[in-house]
């Protein structure tokens, strides 16, 4: 196997990351719980009242930190994310849980692109909520001879601001190092023994 193909396909869903908001009509927020309402309000005033009247009609809905929504005004879409508050000063690894459940959350809605907003959290927060979302993208689809729904992933394309240009191509490729350690330990040893192994990192060392 020639190591550009096997990387192709270990990286293969990884979403395409744009820097500022593009003309989709889904957007995806995450705030703070305790600052939700006014975080609606600032970011999108002309929508802000439908889009509160919609979640107060939810019963499942209560503005608590880890709760979701998806609703619909005015034909674009909101997916709403509630963290706890100081997210800020949370640990690394629950920045990437909450991206995590937001590709969860996007993927069971079968959305492919969205505008990300992250409002009052920094941008340390905000680069490690978009590292998890990428990760978490992820599939070992390669022997699943019969395309079965949900394994495909569907989040395709995320469109944000507050994070350097610099820094997403940092991730993108901290992401895509992952995404082929991971695959490299997936593949069969029927298809991956150790003579193919050497060999396709020979030629990832030549070809780099």
């Amino acid at each position: 196997m020639q190591f550009q193909d096997f990387y192709s396909k270990a990286t293969r869903y990884l979403p395409k990351v744009h820097l500022l908001h593009n003309q989709v009509s889904v957007n995806a927020i995450i705030m703070e719980s305790i600052s939700y309402k006014d975080d609606i309000k600032n970011y999108f005033p002309q929508d802000s009242d439908l889009i509160m009247k919609h979640l107060a009609s939810l019963p499942s809905f209560e503005g608590k930190s880890g709760q979701s929504a998806h609703i619909i005004v005015n034909d674009k879409q909101y997916v709403i994310y509630l963290t706890k508050k100081n997210l800020n000063d949370k640990t690394i690894s629950v920045k990437q849980e909450i991206g995590a459940e937001i590709c969860n959350i996007l993927n069971s809605l079968k959305i492919q692109n969205i505008n990300l907003f992250m409002p009052s959290l920094n941008s340390i927060t905000q680069e490690q909520i978009l590292y998890g979302l990428m990760l978490r993208n992820y599939r070992f689809n390669d022997f699943f001879y019969k395309k079965i729904d949900g394994k495909d992933p569907f989040v395709k394309e995320v469109n944000l601001d507050g994070i350097s240009n610099e820094k997403i191509q940092e991730l993108i490729h901290l992401a895509k190092n992952v995404m082929l350690a991971r695959h490299l330990v997936n593949y069969p040893s029927t298809d991956l023994n150790p003579e193919s192994y050497s060999a396709m990192v020979s030629q990832a060392f030549a070809e780099n």
